[in-house]
């Protein structure tokens, strides 16, 4: 198999210029073209490495996300990214996975010294494959770092590089490798986080993500234990940090979210979610989450107005001499 050359992408600003090294390859003439393919049950489209040498900063910004799947690895140092409006961040180890239709926008710097991989896919098993692996639902894997992905996208990058024979079927091949890999690494991580959990905590985490639609009394929850209302608090924030009640609001708000993503009536979703009253729905997501649930879904459908919130948003991830790309 032939070796994949970096190439080193050159930016001038004024009379400075930025270097970064970047490792490119795509199934189609470009890795911007993302036609979903209902015809292959899992196909990688394009992959890449990127590093940054002098470039202070390099982002991506895609307000109505892309038709395919996307993956990254953050190999060294870390990305800054917006869910809901809201930033974070993604530390060496992680892994970030964009559904189709979800907006992107993150950036990462110099001074991380960032390593990063990435793939673009697409499939018509893809998204039963990731429910099935437990990777739906999360945008942000974090701590699973593994020593094989970095050597999975190296040789993915080869194959859709080179295309020799078979080329798709080896790529298809290793790309499911890496989803199931990094699958082991996310549930043996939530495993770890639960087992310092105390056993009551654990269970009452696990019913209220069965059963959140249910009013919950916390004194009653407390007797079925044998303990006082006030103990079990108090574990609950050595714990998790929150109340149960705020936990319970947590898991609604997650759930809510999710929701909000169809056509359901606001109603509707206030009455799954066990709120019953949509204005009172409305006033505690508004408090949570720092916008009304009619503004959260206008912004996931991508509207003008949502570009103008993210963007806001977005600027103070953005530093004075940094260039803006429509690349990954």
């Amino acid at each position: 198999m032939k070796a994949v050359e970096p190439l080193c992408l050159i930016s001038m600003r004024g009379s400075r210029c930025f270097t970064m090294m970047i490792v490119n390859a795509s199934f189609y003439s470009d890795s911007e073209i993302d036609l979903p393919q209902t015809g292959s049950p899992l196909m990688p489209t394009s992959a890449g490495h990127y590093a940054l040498k002098t470039l202070t900063a390099f982002d991506t910004i895609r307000p109505y996300g892309r038709r395919d799947y996307q993956i990254l690895y953050v190999h060294k140092g870390c990305i800054y990214y917006l869910e809901d409006g809201e930033q974070y961040v993604a530390p060496e180890g992680s892994v970030l996975l964009y559904p189709p239709a979800t907006p992107q926008y993150y950036i990462y710097y110099l001074k991380d010294s960032p390593d990063i991989y990435w793939c673009h896919f697409t499939g018509k098993e893809v998204r039963e494959l990731l429910d099935r692996l437990g990777l739906s639902g999360c945008l942000c894997h974090q701590n699973v770092r593994s020593d094989t992905y970095a050597g999975l996208f190296e040789q993915i990058i080869a194959e859709l590089t080179n295309k020799e024979m078979h080329f798709k079927e080896i790529s298809s091949s290793l790309l499911r490798c890496l989803l199931f890999s990094v699958s082991r690494q996310a549930n043996a991580s939530k495993e770890a986080s639960q087992s310092f959990m105390h056993p009551y905590v654990r269970e009452i985490v696990q019913m209220f993500h069965a059963r959140f639609n249910e009013d919950f009394n916390i004194s009653e929850i407390a007797k079925q234990y044998g303990v006082s209302a006030s103990w079990l608090i108090r574990l609950f924030n050595a714990d998790l940090g929150m109340s149960p009640q705020k936990y319970l609001t947590y898991v609604r708000m997650k759930t809510a979210k999710a929701l909000l993503n169809s056509t359901k009536p606001i109603a509707e979703i206030a009455d799954m979610l066990g709120y019953g009253d949509a204005f009172y729905f409305s006033r505690i997501f508004k408090k949570e989450e720092g916008m009304s649930p009619s503004q959260y879904r206008k912004i996931r459908r991508g509207t003008d107005a949502s570009k103008t919130v993210l963007a806001d948003k977005f600027s103070p991830l953005s530093v004075l001499e940094h260039t803006k790309h429509e690349n990954d």
